[in-house]
C-alpha cells in the first residue's frame, strides 16, 4: 500500500506512526493523527509530513479539551 500511494495510485493511506516516521514523499498535503501525539516532537513530525512540497503550505493544528 505504501508504494501504491508512493507512486499516486492511491489518494488516501491510513498508516500507524512508525510507518509515516521519515516517509519522503512532498506529495503529501494532510496528516490527520487519529490520537494526540504523545510528545511535541512527534505533532512536529507529523506536520513536517505534510510541508515538504515547496507549493504546499503547511499548519498544524492540536485541538484540546
Amino acid at each position: 500500500a505504501l508504494r501504491l500511494f508512493r507512486e499516486g495510485k492511491i489518494k488516501i493511506l491510513f498508516t500507524t506512526e512508525a510507518a509515516g516516521m521519515g516517509c519522503d514523499m512532498p506529495h503529501i498535503k494532510l496528516v490527520v493523527p487519529f490520537l494526540v501525539p504523545r510528545s511535541l516532537s512527534i505533532l512536529m513530525q507529523h506536520a513536517g509530513c505534510a510541508g515538504q512540497s515547496p507549493s504546499v503550505q503547511a499548519c498544524a493544528v492540536l485541538l484540546v479539551q
